[in-house]
């Protein structure tokens, strides 16, 4: 019975500690507090490996990081 609780802790730790890993053309909120979708100062796009300033919102394909500490209004119906 050990054993099993010892595989299972395990399997949970191993599990927890992979995230998800942000790949270029990936979105996520450029500052903390209040922000809308369609600001033009509300995001960063991931780009050759590095955050990049961008004034283009997300698509509704994109994947979005919203960061501690940032809320995000949709202001606008989400582009393709």
């Amino acid at each position: 019975m050990k054993k099993i609780y010892f595989f299972l802790a395990m399997l949970f730790a191993v599990n927890g500690v992979r995230g998800q890993i942000a790949t270029d053309g990936d979105y996520r909120t450029r500052s903390t507090g209040a922000l809308t979708w369609s600001g033009a100062s509300s995001w960063q796009v991931r780009a050759a490996s590095t955050w990049a300033n961008t004034s283009t919102p997300p698509t509704s394909t994109a994947n979005v990081y919203i960061q501690l500490g940032s809320t995000v209004t949709v202001d606008v119906a989400v582009a393709d």
